[in-house]
């Protein structure tokens, strides 16, 4: 499977602006993180805001030339996320609602951005897009959790916090 997501050596848009780099309790996830992830990579773009700028892979369809809707889950999610490590907040999902407005063809250039729009204590919530050709085609809202002492679950248990 081909991985080309904008990195740290390809001319980006946006300022030059520097990937965000997640953290380390994040280094396994199977989109942005090392070994045989897919490898994405977003930057700032704005008012808070990220954005990555993917090459479709024929290995995520669903139906025919369109890909799997949950691949467009995956990427909207994984925005919104990034948008949190952005913002320096470590959160995991509570609720996401994924939006279908097009079918997301297979092939070419897609963007998919994500904004913070709202934060209520420790809950976060955030709009992402999936763009093509600048029509969206794909939107979600999240709501985003986080834990009580900053830690994810992963790191808890490192932290002796988890038995």
């Amino acid at each position: 499977m081909k991985n080309i997501f904008i990195t740290p050596d390809d001319p980006l848009d946006q300022d030059d602006a520097i990937p965000i780099t997640p953290p380390a309790s994040h280094a396994d996830c199977m989109v942005c993180g090392g070994g045989r992830s897919l490898g994405l990579r977003f930057i700032p773009d704005g008012l808070g805001s990220v954005v990555a700028t993917i090459d479709v892979d024929g290995a995520w369809q669903g139906y025919a030339g369109v890909m799997h809707g949950g691949m467009v889950s995956t990427l909207l999610d994984a925005a919104m996320t990034h948008c949190l490590f952005h913002h320096e907040v470590h959160a995991m999902t509570a609720s996401l609602k994924v939006r279908f407005l097009a079918p997301v063809p297979c092939s070419g250039q897609i963007e998919v951005r994500a904004t913070l729009s709202d934060r209520r204590h420790r809950m976060y919530s955030l709009d992402a897009q999936l763009v093509s050709s600048g029509r969206i085609l794909a939107r979600a809202e999240a709501r985003f959790i986080k834990s009580s002492n900053g830690l994810m679950p992963s790191t808890m248990k490192q932290h002796g916090h988890l038995g």
